[in-house]
């Protein structure tokens, strides 16, 4: 007790030394710097108490609040922080704690806003400007990952009320002249508030002013928020708009309310999307009439006013606001401004896919190397290795796709996609695949081991023996095997035993020969040479070759099996049934060696 009452006076007393300090400091003029100064170290006391960091703290690691923090710590330090920023507004220290602050409790707009503060005043720092983007990021992961429910449909199903005008566009239906005026698309956009931005696709609900859309909806409590993105279409570009007037409004048997407005004007329509969110969440629960309406801009002029209504879903209401950031361009503006390059990325997104052995923090890596180069390969490449990893199969297919179309001349990103269909069941396609890598010039994939897995695939899954021999054909005719040169001699016996199944003997006794002439020890090509000899009835030659398999490796079963099928031909039963015994001794579970010693148990040689 004694020790709590003297830890608590100790702390008043150091407090009241601190103001006594402060005091003192402000009335003999002190410089800002060591009032801000104070603030700091006050500010960062409070946030040591309060913040937890990862453990090992990376660089794309985020601040979190620690189980014991509390309400009046965060507002101390919120408070300190503001100080410090008085004292010295042009310093960025103050401005990136507070980004640190509100990134912990998942306040990522302000944390956004803070960091981007502390950036410009340190512009020599890399690091404020990734932490800025970071901010970002979550931003559109809570977008993404929030409820949703498409709308565009349902509005498209809706009662239209437009004039019963002439009007050129593609939508016009036979004689209804009120179609003309709205339509379902397709438009790829960029950001009008983000400079350089990539064009973004939406399904879009094409409204040419003047007409309302009516549909009735029933507001659900999670996701009361009507988001939506203005925009004109790309073609119109030139036609003249001056802008178009939007309202959203909501008719219930009590009347009508508007609940949103916005004037978009002609320049910013050209540039690109613009957001928008309808509150609706006064009638959640509630069945309601929503009412889009597009106008004509301030002068009433609607040429060329060919706008839509982008991406309508019914969200969570903080999703909504994150959304009209517009996060995912915003992470790319502010990284890029920085120096960031995807091939800074890259190296780092291998390190967690090989050394780090994490493909989920492989594949976060991999996103932002697609946001920041959409066009390029390596992103699509990382994620795709990133979920065959985790043996996700279909994704690592559909990412291998896209690397593929972003580079259509590399042979290999095809080649891992028709694994994974393989690893999927869908033999065909990955076949189709496969027969596609040949031709393309650049690629770490050599031809001829990629036609080589093409003829397995065909031998021993496909069951078509005509292709597979094909494929082996093709895969020798490439000599292409990279550092697997062995692969050679495989294909030659492959393609023996091919022909052998369709059972011309002599090309397959030569596929054999081919083989051994670059491998004199290969087992599998003397034991088939062995088995086409047989074939050809040269039955003694045959069990000479089986003896030269027999004595390169003892312990494998199978050369001792043909033996005990080509003595069981010729009628010589005991010395069949001993390479059986000799075969099973060697392979205890093979059925089929049971079954034909069992079938040898009444019989002898004559």
């Amino acid at each position: 007790m004694r020790q709590t009452l003297r830890t608590r006076w100790n702390l008043v007393v150091g407090l009241l030394g601190s103001l006594i300090l402060l005091f003192a400091l402000w009335r003999a003029g002190a410089p800002a710097w060591l009032l801000w100064a104070y603030n700091i170290e006050r500010a960062g006391y409070a946030l040591d108490r309060a913040l937890v960091w990862p453990e090992p703290r990376l660089s794309d690691s985020l601040p979190m609040l620690a189980a014991d923090a509390d309400e009046a710590t965060l507002r101390t330090a919120l408070a300190h922080l503001a100080a410090a920023m008085r004292w010295r507004p042009d310093h960025f220290h103050a401005y990136r704690l507070a980004g640190h602050l509100y990134a912990a409790q998942h306040d990522w707009r302000h944390a956004a806003e803070s960091l981007a503060q502390a950036a410009q005043r340190e512009p020599r720092n890399p690091l404020l400007p990734w932490e800025e983007g970071l901010m970002y990021e979550q931003m559109a992961l809570a977008v993404e990952r929030a409820p949703r429910e498409a709308m565009l449909a349902h509005f498209a199903a809706g009662t239209v009320e437009a004039p019963a005008a002439p009007l050129d566009t593609p939508f016009c239906q036979g004689n209804d002249l009120r179609t003309c005026y709205v339509g379902r698309t397709e438009w790829a956009l960029p950001p009008a508030h983000v400079a350089g931005a990539l064009p973004e696709s939406a399904p879009v609900l094409f409204t040419h002013p003047p007409v309302k859309v009516r549909a009735e909806l029933t507001i659900p409590t999670q996701t009361p928020a009507l988001l939506f993105q203005h925009g004109l279409a790309p073609e119109a570009r030139d036609y003249g708009t001056d802008g178009a007037t939007f309202q959203v409004w909501v008719e219930t048997p009590d009347g009508a309310t508007m609940v949103y407005e916005r004037t978009v004007d002609g320049e910013t329509a050209r540039r690109g999307w613009v957001w928008g969110v309808a509150d609706l969440s006064p009638w959640v629960g509630q069945t309601v009439t929503v009412v889009l309406v597009s106008g004509p801009g301030p002068s009433g002029n609607t040429q060329g006013d060919w706008y839509g209504w982008g991406d309508l879903v019914l969200t969570t209401p903080r999703a909504a606001r994150y959304a009209q950031q517009a996060p995912r361009a915003q992470m790319r503006a502010v990284w890029l401004a920085a120096g960031f390059t995807p091939d800074y990325l890259v190296q780092r997104a291998l390190e967690s896919l090989t050394r780090l052995q994490d493909p989920a923090d492989a594949r976060r890596w991999a996103a932002r190397i697609i946001a920041l180069d959409p066009t390029q390969p390596h992103g699509y490449s990382i994620m795709a290795d990133a979920y065959a990893a985790e043996k996700m199969w279909a994704a690592a297919a559909a990412f291998y796709r896209e690397a593929a179309q972003r580079a259509p001349d590399v042979r290999d990103h095809i080649y891992n996609a028709a694994r994974m269909e393989i690893e999927l069941g869908n033999l065909e396609t990955a076949a189709n695949l496969l027969e596609q890598t040949p031709n393309l010039p650049l690629g770490a994939m050599p031809r001829s081991v990629i036609l080589y897995e093409l003829g397995n695939l065909y031998r021993t899954r496909l069951r078509d023996p005509e292709r597979a021999l094909q494929a082996y054909d093709r895969a020798l005719e490439w000599r292409e095997w990279g550092d697997r040169p062995n692969l050679e001699a495989e294909t030659h016996v492959q393609r023996g035993n091919v022909l052998r199944q369709l059972r011309d003997y002599e090309a397959a006794l030569a596929a054999y020969r081919a083989a051994l002439a670059l491998n004199p020890e290969h087992y599998w090509a003397i034991v088939g040479e062995a088995q086409a000899l047989h074939a050809l009835g040269q039955s003694d030659a045959a069990l000479a070759r089986l003896d030269a398999a027999i004595a390169l490796n003892p312990n494998q079963a199978y050369a001792f099996n043909v033996k005990g099928d080509i003595l069981r031909a010729l009628a010589r039963i005991d010395e069949a049934r001993a390479a059986y015994q000799a075969a099973l001794e060697r392979d205890p579970d093979n059925r089929a060696l049971q079954d034909k010693l069992n079938a040898l148990e009444n019989q002898s040689s004559p």
